[in-house]
Parts: C-alpha cells; sequence; structure tokens
C-alpha cells in the first residue's frame, strides 16, 4: 500500500524538489557532474547551460536582482538535467509517449495562464531560471508527469495520485543508479533532490480537455 502522506519526488507538485540526504558510495567519472545508467552528464554541459541563463538574467530589467536569487544555478541546473533523465525513464517504464501536439497544448495553455508566449519566458527566467531554448524541455517534463498522473488512475491532485507518480520517479530513480558529483551534492531515489535545497518552478496548469481535443497539430 502507498504511504500518501511520504515523501513527494514532486515533478507533479507546484515545488519541483525536496530535501536530498547526504552522500553516499560510489565515484563519479572524471569531468561528470553525474552519472546516470551508464551515460553521463558533464560538467562542461552543466556551465554551458548555466551560463546562457546568466546571459539571458543579465540582459534583464531587474538583471542583477535575478542573479542574486540564482546564486546556487550550477546545482539548479544540474538538478533539472537529472529529473528530465529520471522522468524520461518513469514514462519509458509506463509506456508513456509524448509528442510534439502532446507538448503544445501545455505550451498554449500556459502561454495563455501567463499572458502571452513573451510573459511566459520572463515567467521562466524569473521563476525558474531557463532561457527560452530550454523551456521546451520543462514544457516536455510537465506533459510527461500529467500523462503520468493520469496513468496512475487516480485523481489529479489528489494523495493517491501523488503517492503513485512518486512511486514511479523512484522507481525510475533507482534504475539509473545516480551518483552526483560530490561538488554539487548527492542523491537519494526517494527524495529526488539536493541536500537543504528547494528549487521552485511554475505551478502546473490545469489541463483544459477540450482545448486538448481542438489543438491544432504542430508542422
Amino acid at each position: 500500500m502507498r504511504n500518501a502522506a511520504g515523501p513527494k519526488f514532486a515533478v507533479l507538485l507546484a515545488l519541483l524538489g525536496v530535501p536530498l540526504l547526504s552522500a553516499c558510495g560510489g565515484t563519479v567519472q572524471a569531468g561528470a557532474a553525474a552519472t546516470l545508467g551508464g551515460d553521463r552528464i558533464t560538467v562542461e554541459e552543466v556551465q554551458s547551460r548555466a551560463a546562457d541563463v546568466r546571459d539571458a538574467q543579465r540582459a534583464a530589467p531587474n538583471g542583477e536582482e535575478l542573479v542574486k536569487q540564482t546564486g546556487t544555478l550550477m546545482r539548479q541546473t544540474l538538478y533539472f538535467m537529472v529529473l528530465t533523465r529520471v522522468v524520461d525513464r518513469a514514462a519509458e517504464d509506463e509506456g508513456i509517449k509524448v509528442t510534439d501536439d502532446d507538448v503544445d497544448v501545455y505550451r498554449k495553455q500556459y502561454e495563455q495562464q501567463a499572458g502571452g508566449p513573451e510573459a511566459l519566458k520572463q515567467m521562466m527566467l524569473t521563476q525558474a531560471a531557463m532561457t527560452p531554448d530550454q523551456m521546451d524541455a520543462w514544457l516536455r517534463l510537465q506533459t510527461q508527469g500529467i500523462k503520468l498522473t493520469e496513468a496512475s488512475g487516480a485523481a489529479p491532485g489528489s494523495p493517491e495520485a501523488e503517492a503513485a507518480v512518486n512511486d514511479a520517479l523512484v522507481k525510475a530513480s533507482k534504475e539509473l543508479d545516480i551518483e552526483v558529483n560530490p561538488r554539487f551534492g548527492a542523491w537519494d531515489a526517494e527524495m529526488g533532490n539536493f541536500k537543504d535545497t528547494k528549487f521552485k518552478w511554475i505551478k502546473q496548469v490545469t489541463v483544459d480537455r477540450e482545448a486538448q481535443q481542438s489543438a491544432v497539430p504542430l508542422q
């Protein structure tokens, strides 16, 4: 029986991420920020993505404030990159496929809630520390999360749905046998974040089923 009151892996929650335990065992390959199931995310990749965000933040009207608010940007960037791999594995395990059309449905709803495409881009930079080029990966992750909820058969937002998705993500995290470079922290499959850190992300939209059914396919 699932423990609905237990820790949430958090991809479907308003906050993505909960505290993570201290490092344990294993070593990370040289030059790697993290290793996952034989694959690796390099420090150079993390630095490159973080640098793109910093450039975009500094170009914003409130750039200095944004930079100060994201002092752990490298860590936050790696967290999202790891989380993306975990959600990919969970979706694969559940037989979930996400198409460009699926992502476009949620893109339009997020844009509507934000006040338009440009407003969403600014919100992503401000609240999620992501550039417009990085937004597609975030939208895809959100779409996968919604589909994982639907696959659980439980009511969206219910403790049962959250517990089911949490179970799927914990299972995927364990399968990937994740190791994180100590400079960034450590990974715990039961919790899904770096120690003593909570990263805030944009709240998930409520899906409009009629809009989803009438969405124009991407060309």
